[in-house]
């Protein structure tokens, strides 16, 4: 599966402490396969595994926005692997297929209008603010910092949503790099 060494579920009784609890900590659920990548560094593993867990108990940003934050930027860096992960977190969430389609197009820019997705006005904006900083880099704007302050998100809120959608790039990098064709 990847190009360089790594802890499969398989191996993982002879691996480090740090990567066996993290494996545990999936109790017999799949553990996903970048993060199975991420074995190969076991300090990196987990620091990204406390990353995950301090996502998972965000105080304002939710999982089905976290969850079209990962599916958009996946989707806009053709990273499929995690495209398809986050589809199907979208679908349990209550999206549907059309839902999905309609947000990916609004944050890529391509409706000019919020549409009922599932998603909040306010939460398919963050979407579209971080779509768009992870695809044209550049400062933000007053403006484009205002409208989501008007929308009640903090600067906390704005910083972590792209920091989040800026490491679903990061992982598509590694991944990529690494994954056997």
């Amino acid at each position: 599966m990847y190009t360089i060494a790594y802890v499969t579920p398989e191996q993982v009784e002879t691996a480090p402490a740090s990567v066996r609890k993290i494996y545990d900590a999936f109790q017999g659920k799949e553990v996903p396969e970048p993060l199975q990548l991420l074995s190969a560094s076991p300090g990196l593993m987990t620091n990204r595994f406390e990353n995950i867990q301090y996502y998972m108990s965000h105080e304002t940003l939710s999982f089905p926005l976290l969850a079209a934050i990962r599916y958009t930027v996946a989707r806009s860096c053709s990273y499929n692997c995690c495209t398809d992960f986050n589809d199907g977190l979208l679908r349990r969430c209550g999206m549907q297929p059309d839902d999905i389609e309609t947000l990916y197009a609004y944050a890529r820019g391509d409706r000019a209008e919020t549409m009922d997705t599932g998603l909040e006005d306010r939460e398919q904006k963050m979407v579209r603010f971080v779509v768009n900083a992870v695809q044209q880099p550049r400062p933000a704007t007053t403006e484009q910092l205002d409208e989501l302050r008007a929308e009640g998100w903090s600067d906390k809120d704005i910083f972590d949503a792209l920091s989040h959608g800026a490491g679903m790039v990061a992982t598509a990098l590694i991944d990529t790099t690494f994954r056997t064709r």
